[in-house]
């Protein structure tokens, strides 16, 4: 069942998009639950960020997959407002 969402971000990436945090990579859905540090990006530079509440907001909604130059891919729901991707 959907959750509603109090923000906007929330309904953005898939539960096996890795995040990178303070001990490696894991699947945002192993998240779900816990707390603890990541690493986030702030003006234009690596910081180390707090995240808990973690939660599944959402389930079989349309995604979109984007590989990088860098062999990272990102795949994410079509509610993504960092991004400008056209659908």
């Amino acid at each position: 069942e959907d959750v509603p969402a109090p923000g906007p971000s929330e309904h953005c990436l898939t539960g096996d998009t890795l995040v990178e945090t303070i001990n490696g990579p894991i699947q945002i859905k192993n998240l779900v639950g816990k707390q603890g540090f990541l690493y986030s990006v702030k003006n234009k530079k690596p910081v180390k960020a707090f995240f808990y509440n973690a939660k599944i907001i959402q389930r079989n909604k349309r995604i979109w997959h984007l590989d990088l130059e860098n062999g990272m891919c990102l795949t994410a729901t079509f509610a993504v407002p960092q991004l400008d991707v056209p659908c």
